[in-house]
């Protein structure tokens, strides 16, 4: 059994306690659908620099520095914009001499 399938498990539990309508139940299951792919999709992402925007260098070192940033929020209902998160950036010339 993968996560897909107890995630969906878990759902298709949660929707048949409360009680709805069939065509209700269906869009509950489809919005829940959806929402687990855009999370997926959101989770593979690969992050870079330009995703953030930097507020203040916090020191550096001899292989990189460290940045105070927060994230660029293109989506209203995407968690952590308002976070503040620590960066640290390596040189890889330095790290492989």
């Amino acid at each position: 059994m993968t996560m897909g399938d107890i995630d969906c498990n878990l759902n298709c539990c949660l929707v048949s306690q409360v009680k709805l309508s069939e065509e209700a139940q269906n869009q509950m299951r489809k919005l829940l659908k959806q929402k687990e792919t855009n999370h997926l999709r959101l989770k593979r992402a690969k992050m870079n620099r330009s995703m953030f925007d930097v507020i203040k260098k916090l020191g550096s070192g001899a292989f990189g520095e460290v940045s105070l940033v927060r994230k660029r929020v293109i989506d209203p209902e995407e968690h952590g914009g308002n976070q503040l998160y620590a960066m640290k950036t390596l040189r890889k010339v330095c790290m492989f001499l």
